[in-house]
């Protein structure tokens, strides 16, 4: 669920580079080394991604119909150069792969934005994950349902969630007295309070969050409401990507085991020493013909 992030910083800009090729009109590439390049060869390519060869492959003996769509996926995985690993993201399909060294290591599924709040399509390096996060409530939300709550109910039900206002949202930031707070002005848009929730079995974010600063306020991140998962088509989130196995991926970019949770330790960020590219992409055919699973350290992600 997309929430008030800081911004970029300054260094890494969403930039609109008119170098870019034609596909790429409509993604935000956040980080310029991730720009793609036109000197890549299709070997390169096939061979740093598995699931650009397994549509390759398909396109071959597709109807002329089909021949169209895989074509224009195939121009979307162009994008992504041959790095040693990476992360895609599929809307379409709802999944998450992680490719490292060629192949497959592990997939897994995700939710992302709804209707109206779609996930945006980008490119972007994965820097650091934050564990024991808070979630930081949108300012659209606080105004349009969370006032709504306490005007009928009452602080209380603030503290019965799990939630407190907030001078700020930067993580040092002092929590402010409910009862100080002007909730029918919050309510009317007259008046903005932060408001996060804190860590625990109920936060939305869940144990882990994966960042990739950008100007759109999007990351991966964890939940603890796992019923989604099970809907054929994906889409309920306010934008960003809900994790199936958030303890997989963290396994396999940090190489070790997502530390548990410590109560007293909120927003805990871990540096990832090397970043990781993400790819949040569309790809409307990827989906029957890619690798599904595969080992990862000994598990076995889910299909």
């Amino acid at each position: 669920m997309a929430a008030a992030e800081p911004a970029a910083p300054a260094s890494m800009p969403v930039v609109a580079a008119p170098q870019l090729p034609p596909e790429a009109a409509d993604i935000h590439f956040v980080d310029r080394a991730l720009w793609p390049d036109p000197r890549w060869s299709d070997a390169e390519i096939r061979t740093a991604n598995p699931l650009y060869a397994a549509l390759e492959s398909r396109l071959r003996s597709a109807s002329a119909e089909d021949q169209a769509a895989i074509a224009h996926d195939l121009r979307q995985l162009r994008l992504i150069g041959p790095a040693e690993r990476f992360v895609l993201v599929d809307i379409a399909s709802g999944r998450l792969w992680m490719i490292g060294e060629g192949r497959v290591a592990g997939t897994m599924k995700v939710v992302t934005g709804k209707p109206g709040m779609d996930t945006p399509k980008m490119a972007a390096l994965i820097r650091y994950a934050v564990l024991n996060p808070y979630w930081n409530v949108p300012p659209d939300l606080v105004r349009d349902r969370v006032a709504e709550h306490v005007l009928p109910d009452g602080p209380g039900w603030l503290r019965r969630t799990g939630l407190e206002p907030v001078a700020s949202y930067a993580p040092d930031a002092p929590a402010l007295d409910p009862e100080a707070v002007d909730w029918t002005a919050v309510a009317a848009g007259d008046a903005d309070v932060g408001l996060r929730q804190e860590p625990g079995p109920y936060n939305v974010m869940g144990r882990v969050k994966f960042m990739f600063p950008n100007n759109l306020g999007i990351y991966l991140h964890d939940t603890p409401d796992t019923r989604l998962f099970r809907a054929a088509s994906r889409r309920f989130s306010s934008g960003c990507v809900r994790l199936e196995h958030a303890a997989v991926l963290y396994r396999w970019l940090f190489g070790g085991q997502l530390p548990a949770p410590d109560p007293h330790r909120p927003e805990q960020r871990v540096a990832l020493p090397r970043p990781v590219p993400v790819y949040i992409l569309d790809l409307p055919t990827l989906a029957r013909d890619a690798p599904q699973v595969a080992p990862l350290h000994g598990h076995q992600a889910a299909a």
